[in-house]
């Protein structure tokens, strides 16, 4: 029988490996295990050196014989305590244990407490580690699943592991901004079927031993830690769908990017297209360049108000600061749009523009207060407070400040003083005190016009919002540091 083994879900910081230092480690382990690694030609000698390695490992980090306490994968202090050489010493050391070990099932083991530490000693390789864990699991699984519901419980919670690291990436992606959407969708539907994946091996083990767990009190307890996995699973695939809404949103959009541009190539004066279009890119794409291609397609009446849209705020009347806003609120009719939030600060710069502007008796006012009311219950669904509002409302108008003047014309020289001399017989001439007498200077060429450069097209400024997922588990770096037992068996 097996041994049960753990693989730590820790989050350490990087230690990051020095290259020579590194090249020493891989001298000396050259120098001691070379030979035995020559000689590891059947499965039984495989065996032995993927063990005495794990040993070595083990008696390198915590000085102490195997045997002699807990193993190394248990030994949290002394995984944070390696350093340098050492460290170097027992990566390589179980890297060769996870080479040699996962070669046969006998070994899996070891190849799994290797892997276990693989991961704590360099968590940039954790997800690496996990689906080679996965791979061995599955490899036994497949064989054994209708007969060892131990190795159906380990492979459940690889995979709730493997879909966790996974969906954290996505969601890395997704805040970072750097997310493809056509690779994100793809990618989610993978994170889902793993999880599904998850579920269903789970659930047959507990069918597997619910008709024998009457009576019987570790395979009630197995029921027990089982459902834990299922409900873990579950969350997770709930957690998913967060981000499976918001991939099939930015889907949707797309295809509705495509047929519009299809409908307006095929006629240019197709306006409706046109507007479409345009709502579109201030909207759910943010793409302010793709929509200043299409704009000039758009109706007058669009036109006109993107064009105040690019005005500095400061310079709109009260009936254009109403117009803008009352359109702006019309196209952020999608509660699905990733970028409701930045809408609703584009709004509400226009709503405050007005009511700064306008009189407090105007009748206008009353649908800017019913705007500026729902704007604040979506701003309270979504955790922002009013100094957030403040910032980015300021950010959105300071982006549409009037761009410096031009520089003026340097000035003429200054002339210098003349003195007219009248003699008999001559003509006026000019003295500059000195004894020549010189001609009067030829009046002054007015200065030309000076055109100051053409105005940059102003686009409208973007708003970044910060994400509204709540941060928890994400951005906590004590995150998921549970162990987690991983039983292998035999039929």
């Amino acid at each position: 029988m097996f041994k049960s083994w753990r693989i730590l879900s820790l989050t350490l910081i990087a230690l990051l490996p020095v290259q020579s230092l590194f090249a020493d480690a891989k001298s000396d382990y050259q120098a001691s295990w070379s030979a035995r690694e020559q000689k590891a030609t059947t499965s039984a000698e495989r065996i032995k050196l993927a063990n005495d390695l794990m040993d070595k490992a083990n008696e390198t980090a915590t000085g102490r014989k195997a045997g002699s306490g807990d193993s190394l994968a248990k030994s949290q202090h002394a995984l944070e305590s390696l350093r340098d050489s050492k460290r170097d010493d027992v990566m390589i050391l179980c890297e060769k244990a996870y080479e040699f070990g996962s070669r046969q099932r006998d070994s899996y083991a070891a190849a799994a407490r290797a892997l276990g530490i693989i991961q704590i000693l360099d968590p940039a390789r954790r997800l690496d580690s996990l689906l080679k864990l996965q791979k061995m699991y599955d490899d036994v699984y497949q064989s054994t699943s209708s007969r060892n519901v131990g190795i159906a419980k380990g492979l459940a919670e690889v995979l709730l592991q493997v879909g966790d690291e996974k969906r954290r990436n996505l969601h890395k992606g997704a805040i970072q901004g750097t997310s493809e959407i056509a690779g994100e969708v793809a990618a989610i539907k993978a994170v889902n079927g793993i999880y599904s994946r998850g579920l269903e091996v789970i659930r047959a083990a507990m069918n597997a031993i619910r008709p024998y767990a009457a009576g019987n009190k570790a395979y009630q307890d197995f029921l027990k830690k089982s459902e834990s996995v299922e409900q873990d699973l579950l969350a997770a695939q709930q957690k998913i769908a967060d981000l499976a809404a918001r991939a099939a949103e930015f889907d949707r959009n797309f295809k509705l990017q495509q047929m519009m541009q299809s409908r307006l190539a095929g006629n240019p004066r197709d306006t409706v297209s046109a507007d479409k279009l345009v709502r579109l890119y201030i909207n759910e794409l943010d793409d302010p360049k793709a929509m200043e291609a299409v704009l000039p397609k758009a109706s007058a009446a669009v036109q006109s108000t993107v064009a105040l849209l690019k005005k500095p705020v400061s310079q709109l009347t009260a009936a254009e600061a109403s117009t803008a806003a009352q359109w702006c609120n019309s196209v952020n009719d999608n509660p699905a749009s990733p970028n409701l939030i930045a809408m609703n600060i584009r709004v509400r710069v226009y709503c405050d523009a007005f009511t700064q502007k306008a009189k407090s008796a105007d009748a206008a006012s009353a649908p800017i207060r019913q705007i500026m009311a729902r704007i604040s219950d979506d701003f309270a669904k979504a955790q922002i407070d009013d100094s957030q509002v403040k910032d980015l409302t300021q950010s959105y108008i300071a982006a549409l400040a009037p761009p410096p003047p031009p520089p003026s014309p340097p000035p003429p020289p200054p002339q210098k003083d003349v003195e007219v001399v009248v003699t008999s017989n001559s003509t006026p001439s000019v003295s500059d005190s000195s004894p020549s007498v010189k001609p009067l200077p030829p009046l002054p060429t007015p200065p030309k016009n000076i055109t100051p450069p053409p105005e940059p097209q102003r686009q409208l400024p973007r708003v970044k919002v910060a994400s509204s997922v709540p941060a928890k588990e994400e951005d906590d770096p004590k995150y998921d540091t549970r162990p987690t037992i991983f039983d292998f068996g035999r039929d």
